[in-house]
């Protein structure tokens, strides 16, 4: 067998228990839409708690645990909200599929989190919040589609279940008024059919302004690897806006090693409001180390995530 077959082989098997030992001791959440008000951080921020005016906007966070024991058990979310002295949703005891989060400089006026789930692996979903800002309610959301180990590959192989997932998304959205953005890990590339059904009806804002390569994974093995791991370099993470809204820059933050993700970040505007988005997967924490091709997640530090947040607003 030629080398170049054995390096595929190696990385095909490491990935496999990648995917494999990632997803040990996640628990899998069932039920039906949940649908409520503020979050409770929201209605101690409208106590007179400031806001931090240096982070983005609006955050759109993925894999926000509530119970890891590298951060004490605190409710991440919840945490990065009070360090960055935002507003969050969905509550901790609030049914949360796939830990998706979101946090806002701005009042959160309502939520919904809907199941998107096609199959007995773990619980997907998407989270939807309504702000309302300069007297215009939008749309956030954030997702996080499902994976598998076809998507190491370094081209596109068909995945019903997410396409199945991204017409749910599309059912759910498409019919709402004003502006709508839409966030999160989608384990999809650009040329993907699921993301292909995504971009028919909405914007991909790295699309149409991103600076740079846009790829946002893998901070961790493609490095270690150095130009043989280029090839695994993936844009999987994605900002989607409705038509109206003007997407004045977009890039990812690939000086970040705070997560085995990139932030992905876009400057928004309409009508009066112009807007800084990102959508960050936190849930790996750092990942530096070569234990992390077998699937050992590095150290979650959310001191680390956030000091991502604040130095890329400060730095853009």
């Amino acid at each position: 067998m030629s080398k170049v077959g054995q390096v595929v082989i190696l990385l095909l098997a490491l990935s496999f228990l990648y995917s494999t030992v990632a997803f040990v001791g996640v628990s899998i959440e069932e039920g039906n839409t949940v649908q409520g008000g503020v979050s409770r951080k929201s209605n101690e921020l409208m106590e007179g708690e400031s806001v931090n005016i240096k982070s983005p906007d609006v955050i759109a966070i993925q894999e926000g645990d509530k119970y890891n024991s590298d951060t004490g058990n605190v409710y991440q979310p919840e945490w990065l909200a009070k360090e960055l002295g935002l507003f969050f949703s969905p509550p901790p005891c609030e049914k949360n599929y796939h830990r998706n989060a979101i946090l806002s400089k701005y009042p959160i006026i309502d939520y919904a989190s809907h199941s998107i789930s096609y199959s007995g692996g773990l619980s997907r979903g998407i989270l939807e919040v309504v702000i309302e800002i300069n007297d215009v309610p939008w749309h956030f959301f954030s997702t996080h589609l499902s994976y598998r180990l076809t998507d190491e590959l370094p081209f596109p192989i068909p995945n019903l279940e997410r396409e199945k997932q991204a017409k749910e998304i599309l059912d759910i959205i498409r019919n709402i008024t004003g502006p709508i953005v839409l966030m999160g890990d989608f384990n999809a590339r650009p040329e993907s059919r699921e993301i292909g059904m995504i971009t028919e009806e909405f914007i991909d804002a790295f699309a149409m302004m991103g600076v740079g390569d846009g790829y946002t994974v893998p901070a961790w093995y493609a490095e270690l690897l150095g130009r043989c791991g280029t090839w695994l370099k993936r844009r999987i993470d994605y900002i989607f806006v409705s038509p109206g809204i003007e997407v004045i820059s977009c890039h990812v933050v690939q000086w970040a090693n705070s997560s085995d993700h990139f932030p992905l970040v876009a400057t928004l505007s309409y009508g009066d409001t112009v807007l800084k988005v990102m959508t960050y997967n936190i849930r790996y924490g750092e990942q530096r180390s070569i234990l992390a091709t077998l699937g050992v997640r590095g150290k979650i530090d959310l001191t680390r995530i956030a000091d991502t947040i604040r130095s890329e607003d400060e730095l853009s």
